[in-house]
């Protein structure tokens, strides 16, 4: 009886391993955040392209608020659509363009993890049209961002109107 028991046991113990592995290769595993460093040396040596962008987002953001490259507004022509594209890939390869819905800033989303509601970050590059800072907090770096209170946006200038930016929300 004792054998019996022992290794229904064990057999238990195996399927709740076996289950939680599973689980865990199917989540997409959270990306590194990108050094300031990085994001800096992207927008000196694509300036162009960031403009270019900042420009085209005004023009269309009556269209979308978030320009995702595998995801652009379907009542944009094919062209605009293959401009938007050949732009986003000079830059990173996965970059997300935000317009802030109630003002001119735009973000530059070189990385982001989680849901829209709950738990997410996103760290990048934003452009600010304003002579003041964005609302938020100033620091020096956010290579170490992930230690920075929730619930908050940091940024870190870069230039006159342009920033590293960071959010996370949990």
């Amino acid at each position: 009886m004792r054998v019996v028991s022992s290794r229904i046991f064990l057999l238990v113990i195996i399927f709740i391993i076996l289950a939680f592995s599973i689980v865990e290769l199917r989540a997409p595993a959270e990306p590194a955040l990108p050094k300031d460093k990085e994001l800096i040396e992207s927008l000196h040596e694509h300036r162009a392209q960031f403009e270019k962008l900042r420009q085209m987002v005004s023009e269309d953001s009556s269209y979308q608020q978030r320009f995702i490259g595998s995801a652009l507004p379907s009542s944009l022509n094919e062209d605009r659509k293959k401009q938007y594209n050949d732009l986003l890939r000079k830059i990173w390869t996965s970059l997300d363009i935000v317009k802030g819905y109630d003002d001119n800033d735009i973000y530059y989303v070189f990385a982001s993890y989680g849901m829209s509601v709950g738990f997410r970050w996103e760290k990048g590059v934003l452009y600010s049209p304003a002579d003041h800072p964005p609302a938020g907090k100033l620091v020096q770096s956010l290579d170490n961002a992930h230690v920075l209170p929730a619930g908050e946006n940091y940024f870190r200038q870069i230039e006159p109107h342009w920033f590293v930016m960071y959010h996370r929300d949990e």
